[in-house]
C-alpha cells in the first residue's frame, strides 16, 4: 500500500514493513373468499357476502374486473357463474399452494384464513448502505482513496502523554543544573572572617547566587530499548535548550551502535567526549537497568572517571529504584524519571517472571491495536492500576519476547501470541476498560492511513460484542473496505499489479485476525482466499470451506439479478438473466421482489430481530415466511425490506397475479385498477446511440427510488372520467378507450373530485422519473421488448403499443414523404392498416412486465413536471406547479406518433391548458415522494455500433404524431 512505500526509509523500519491493511393476517369478519382455489388464490372484497350469495357476488366481481383481467376465458367456454369466477381469479392470482378446486354442485369446503399478501417495500444499494462516504463505485475495487491514503501518515499521532510533569522534574533538573555566581549583595560574615584572622581584603566578597550553569553537557541514551521514552528525553532537551540557551548546552547522542563500539574499545563511554570540570553531565537514560551486566559496568567505571576529573554527574532514569544496581545508581547520582505513583510491590522484589507477568499484562491491553505507537503504549499502561505498571512495565513490553519489531513507528506483536493475547483480552478484560482501550486505539489511529484502524475495527468487531465496548473505527466502513479489497484481490480490475498488491495486503491484514472474524464478516473468507492462493503454510481457519471459497474465486463475480416470488408461504429465488422485473417466470408463485447480488452470500434478517442468518443464493433456494413480521434481503449489492400488505381503505379488492400485486379501486360502479411499482434504480434518459434519440433526453444519469408506489394500469379511461366528470371531452368516444383532449389543468380538476370520491386515494399524476421507471420495468433498451432498428423496422412495437404503424389508417399514403408504393417498396413487413383512425380501447396490447398496459402508444400521457430541456435536474426539488412554468412534460407516445416516439426516454412538453386528441394521461397514488439523483454522468457507451440520432436544437419533425 502506499504509506508503506512512502515512509522514509531510516524512519520505516521492520514495523512499518509488517503492516504492508426486518400475526397471521387476522381475517376480516366481514371479508369472503370468492371464487378462490384456495387460501393463496384469495381476493379481498370489502363488502361482505354470505357464503350462498358467492356466485352472483363473484359474478359482479367478475363483470366488474373484465377490463382488468389479464388472461380471461371467453364467455362461450366458462360451464358456469362459478366456473367463470374461478378462471378470471386464475387469471388474476397466482396459485401460490396447490388444493382441489371447488366444482359446481360440490359442497363448498370451510374458508380457510387468506394467505397475507407481501411486497418489497423499501430497497437500498450498496453505495447507499451505512457508508460515509459512499464508494465511487459500489462495492467495486480499492479505490485511491484506499491505495494512497491522501494526507495521512504512520507519524501523524497525537502527543504521546509524559513520564512525568515538567512541573515535577523542574526541581530535580534545577538542582543537578545549577552553578554559582557572585551576588551583588556583600558576604558580610565573610567579610568579619577575615579580618579576624587579620587579613588584608583586597576584593569584598559577594553573596553567592545560585543560578542554571552556563555550560552542561547532556547524554542522552536512544538505545533501541528505550523508544517508549524517546518522546520523554526529546521534551526534556527542548526545555532545557529554551533555559540555558544553545550555546552552552552541548547534547551528545548515544545509540546503541556508538555504545556497544565504545564498551568494546575503552570499557566505558567516553569514547569521543573529553571531560571538563565545572560542567554537569546529565544522562537520559537507564544506566543499563534494562541492558546487560557488561553495560552497567560500563556506566559505573564511566560515572568513576568522571567524578575524577571534577565532573558533577546525574542521571534521570525511565525506571523505579527495584531495577536499578545500587552502585551505578549510586555513583550516577540517579533520580527515577517517574515520580509521585505508587510502587507497591516493586520494592525487593526483582525475580524476572514478575517484571514479564507485568509485561504481558500491558502487552494484553495493547493487543487489539495492529500497531502500537510508543505513546499508545504509554496511554494503554496508565490504564492499569499504578502498583501493577510503571516505567519497566513498558519497557519489557518493548523488549518482549512476543514483539515481532519494535522501532520508533511502534511495535507489531507476533502472529501467535497475538492470537493469545487477543483472545485473554477478550475473556478477562473488564468492560470499562475494554471501552477505554477502544477510544484509545481510536483516537492514536484517527489520523493514520485508514486501512490500519480498518484492520483494527474488524478485530474488534469479532473479539468484543458492540453493546460491551464499540469499536474503534467505523464498522460499516471496515466492512465496505472488505468488499473492495476481496474484489481486487479476486480480478484486480484488470490490473495485476493491483491484485498482486491486494493481495499481498491480505495476507498481512488476516495474518494476525481471530478466527471469529470470518463468521463476523463473511466476505474476509473471500479476501483470505485470494490472498492464500499459491502460498503455502497458510493456516485456514475452521470456519473457511477452502475448497467452497476458491470455487468461489474462479466466478466472474458479475452482479446478477434475483427474482423473489411468494409461493404460499415462502419466498423462492431464481436468477434473471437481466434486471427485468420477474414476471417472465410462469411457474407458480407470484414475483414480490428482486434483488442484485455479485456474490452469492445473503443476509435474512427478521423483524427488530438485530441478528441475521446467512444463506446461499441459488436457483430454487427458499425462505418460510413468518406471518405478520417482515424481512430484509441484503446482499453485497443492496438491501431489501419484504413485508406483508393489508388491503388499505381505498382498496376494494386485492390480489397477485403473474406481474406481482394489484388493488382495485370503485368509482360510481368503474373499476379502477393498480399495480404495486416495486422501489428501485432507473438510469433515466438514452444512450447517444438509440435510434430516434432527440436532443433533450439526457444525459443519462442514475434516479433510485427506495420505495415503492401505486401506478394505475392503464391510462385513465373515458368511463372513469365520465363517472368522476359528468361528461366526455374526448375525441373517439368509448368507455373502454383512454380519455383524451384533456388538458393538464383538466387533469387536476379530475383529480380534485376524484380524491373527494374516495377518501385515501390521493391521486395525482406521476413525476417523470416514476413514468420512465414504470414504464422500464427494469430495462434499460429503447421499448422493454428491445431497441428499434429504423423508421421502417419497427415490428417488435406491434405487439405492445398502438402507434401509427398500426392505429392510424392509409398513413403513408397521406404523407408527402413516399407514395404507397414506395413505401410498400421500403417497409414490405408494415403492421397491418386499421379501417379507421384514433385511439384503441386499453388493454388490447401485452403489457410491460409490471403488468402496465399502453405505456407506449394509444395516447400520450401527462407527467406532473415542469419542462427542462435538460434531462438531468435535480429531482430533490418538488416539481413546479405555478403558472411561470406553463409547458409540462408528456410520454409514451401515442396512435399516431411515428416509431421514433414510442420509447421510453422519448419526451416532449405542452402548455398546461393545451388538449389534443392523442393526450390523456395515467394516475399515480399516495403522496409524491422526491427521489434523489444519484449520479450525473457522460453519455453512456453505445449498446451497439449503430450511428447516433439526434436533432440538436430541433423538435420531433413536422407531421410526426406528437399531441
Amino acid at each position: 500500500m502506499r504509506f508503506v512505500a512512502a515512509l522514509p526509509s531510516e524512519h520505516m523500519g521492520r514495523t512499518a514493513a509488517l503492516l504492508g491493511f426486518e400475526a397471521p393476517v387476522p381475517r376480516r369478519e366481514a371479508e369472503a373468499v370468492l371464487g378462490a382455489v384456495s387460501a393463496s388464490d384469495a381476493v379481498l372484497v370489502s363488502n361482505a357476502v354470505p357464503t350462498s350469495e358467492a356466485v352472483s357476488a363473484s359474478d359482479a366481481v367478475l363483470a366488474s374486473n373484465a377490463v382488468l383481467a389479464s388472461d380471461a376465458v371467453p364467455a362461450s367456454e366458462a360451464v358456469s357463474a362459478s366456473d367463470a369466477v374461478l378462471a378470471s381469479n386464475a387469471a388474476r392470482v397466482s396459485e401460490l399452494e396447490s388444493e382441489p378446486a371447488l366444482t359446481p354442485g360440490s359442497e363448498p369446503a370451510p374458508t380457510p384464513a387468506p394467505v397475507a399478501f407481501w411486497r418489497i417495500e423499501e430497497m437500498t444499494f450498496a453505495d447507499e448502505l451505512e457508508s460515509e462516504p459512499p464508494s465511487p463505485e459500489p462495492f467495486g475495487g480499492l479505490t485511491d482513496d484506499d491505495l494512497r491514503s491522501p494526507g495521512r501518515s504512520l507519524f501523524a499521532t497525537p502527543p504521546a502523554p509524559p513520564l512525568a510533569a515538567w512541573s515535577r522534574l523542574w526541581p530535580v533538573l534545577r538542582a543537578v543544573l545549577q552553578a554559582s555566581v557572585p551576588g551583588r549583595n556583600p558576604d558580610v560574615p565573610a567579610l568579619l572572617r577575615a579580618w579576624s584572622r587579620g587579613e588584608i581584603v583586597r576584593c569584598v566578597p559577594r553573596v553567592p547566587q545560585r543560578t542554571w550553569t552556563e555550560r552542561a553537557s547532556i547524554w542522552v541514551d536512544r538505545s533501541p530499548r528505550l523508544v517508549p521514552f524517546w518522546s520523554d528525553q526529546s521534551d526534556v532537551c527542548r526545555r532545557l535548550r529554551t533555559t540555558c540557551g544553545h550555546s552552552g548546552l552541548q547534547v551528545r547522542l548515544l545509540d546503541g551502535r556508538t555504545q556497544a563500539g565504545s564498551i568494546a574499545r575503552h570499557g566505558n563511554l567516553l569514547a569521543g567526549f573529553r571531560p571538563a570540570p565545572g560542567t554537569p553531565v546529565l544522562v537520559l537514560g537507564d544506566l543499563g537497568a534494562y541492558g546487560s551486566p557488561g553495560e552497567r559496568a560500563a556506566w559505573l567505571r564511566t560515572a568513576r572517571r568522571l567524578r575524577r576529573a571534577g565532573v558533577r554527574v546525574a542521571a534521570l532514569v525511565p525506571s523505579p529504584e527495584a531495577r536499578w544496581d545500587p552502585r551505578v545508581g549510586k555513583a550516577w547520582a540517579a533520580v527515577p524519571w517517574e515520580r509521585g505513583r505508587r510502587r507497591g510491590g516493586v520494592v525487593g522484589r526483582r525475580e524476572p517472571r514478575f517484571w514479564e507477568e507485568r509485561a504481558e499484562r500491558l502487552l494484553r491491553l495493547a493487543s487489539p491495536a495492529a500497531l502500537v505507537q510508543p505513546g499508545l503504549l504509554r496511554e494503554m499502561r496508565r490504564l492499569l492500576p499504578a502498583s501493577e505498571a510503571d516505567a519497566a512495565t513498558e519497557a519489557d513490553a518493548w523488549s518482549h519476547a512476543d514483539v515481532r519489531a519494535a522501532d520508533s513507528t511502534g511495535l507489531v506483536l507476533h502472529v501467535e501470541a497475538t492470537e493469545r493475547l487477543r483472545r485473554q483480552f477478550a475473556a478477562d478484560v473488564e468492560a470499562d476498560v475494554k471501552r477505554r482501550v477502544s477510544a484509545a486505539i481510536g483516537r492514536w489511529h484517527e489520523a493514520l492511513p485508514k486501512e490500519l484502524l480498518r484492520a483494527e475495527t474488524l478485530v474488534w468487531h469479532a473479539l468484543v460484542p458492540g453493546a460491551v465496548a464499540a469499536p474503534p473505527g467505523d464498522i460499516a466502513d471496515a466492512q465496505a473496505f472488505v468488499q473492495r479489497l476481496a474484489v481486487s484481490a479476486r480480478r484486480g480490475g484488470g490490473d495485476p499489479a493491483l491484485m498482486t498488491a491486494a493481495r499481498r495486503y491480505g495476507r498481512t491484514l488476516l495474518a494476525a485476525m481471530p478466527d471469529a472474524v470470518y463468521d463476523a464478516i463473511p466476505s474476509l473468507k473471500i479476501v483470505w482466499a485470494a490472498a492464500s492462493q499459491g502460498v503455502t503454510g497458510v493456516h485456514v481457519p475452521p470456519s473457511i470451506d477452502a475448497r467452497a471459497v476458491y470455487e468461489e474465486i474462479e466466478r466472474a463475480g458479475e452482479p446478477r439479478w434475483w427474482g423473489v416470488h411468494q409461493v404460499g408461504g415462502r419466498l423462492v429465488f431464481a436468477p434473471s438473466a437481466s434486471g427485468e422485473w420477474p414476471s417472465w417466470e410462469r411457474g407458480p408463485g407470484s414475483p414480490v421482489a428482486w434483488l442484485v447480488a455479485a456474490r452469492p452470500e445473503m443476509i435474512v434478517k427478521r423483524g427488530q430481530d438485530p441478528r441475521g442468518t446467512q444463506i446461499l443464493l441459488n436457483d430454487n433456494v427458499s425462505i418460510p415466511l413468518h406471518p405478520g413480521e417482515g424481512i430484509q434481503l441484503r446482499t453485497d449489492r443492496c438491501a431489501v425490506t419484504v413485508r406483508p400488505w393489508r388491503k388499505e381503505p381505498w382498496a376494494t379488492a386485492a390480489g397477485r397475479d403473474r406481474f406481482g400485486l394489484w388493488a382495485d379501486t370503485e368509482v360510481n360502479g368503474v373499476l379502477l385498477g393498480f399495480r404495486w411499482i416495486p422501489p428501485g434504480r432507473v438510469r433515466m434518459g438514452s444512450p447517444m446511440n438509440e435510434w430516434g434519440r432527440q436532443y433533450n433526453e439526457g444525459p443519462q444519469h442514475l434516479v433510485t427510488w427506495t420505495t415503492g408506489l401505486w401506478l394505475a394500469d392503464t391510462p385513465l379511461t373515458q368511463g372513469l372520467w365520465e363517472a368522476v366528470m359528468g361528461d366526455n371531452p374526448s375525441r373517439f368516444r368509448s368507455a373502454d378507450r383512454p380519455v383524451e383532449t384533456v388538458s393538464w389543468e383538466d387533469c387536476h380538476k379530475f383529480l380534485r373530485r376524484l380524491n373527494a370520491l374516495v377518501p385515501g386515494l390521493d391521486a395525482r399524476l406521476p413525476n417523470e422519473a416514476e413514468w420512465e421507471y414504470a414504464c422500464r420495468a427494469g430495462t434499460d433498451t429503447a421499448t422493454w421488448l428491445g431497441d428499434l432498428n429504423g423508421q421502417n423496422d419497427a415490428l417488435l412495437l406491434d405487439p405492445i403499443a398502438w402507434w401509427t404503424g398500426n392505429a392510424e389508417k392509409f398513413y403513408w399514403k397521406q404523407r408527402s414523404y413516399v407514395g404507397q408504393a414506395a413505401h410498400i417498396a421500403l417497409w414490405p413487413q408494415k403492421p397491418h392498416d386499421r379501417s379507421e383512425d384514433g385511439t384503441a380501447p386499453v388493454q388490447r396490447k401485452e403489457p410491460n412486465p409490471l403488468g402496465l398496459h399502453d405505456m407506449l402508444g394509444n395516447v400520450y400521457e401527462w407527467c406532473l413536471d415542469a419542462w427542462s430541456e435538460d434531462l438531468h435536474r435535480d429531482l430533490t426539488k418538488p416539481p413546479a406547479t405555478d403558472r411561470w412554468y406553463s409547458r409540462r412534460v408528456i410520454r409514451g407516445g401515442s396512435w399516431k406518433a411515428t416509431a421514433g416516439n414510442i420509447r421510453a426516454a422519448h419526451r416532449w412538453a405542452h402548455d398546461a391548458g393545451h388538449r389534443a386528441d392523442a393526450l390523456g394521461f395515467r394516475l399515480a397514488r399516495g403522496r409524491l415522494v422526491l427521489r434523489e439523483t444519484l449520479s450525473s454522468e457522460t453519455e453512456l457507451e453505445p449498446r451497439s455500433d449503430a450511428a447516433p440520432s439526434t436533432r440538436r436544437g430541433l423538435g420531433p419533425p413536422p407531421g410526426d404524431g406528437m399531441a
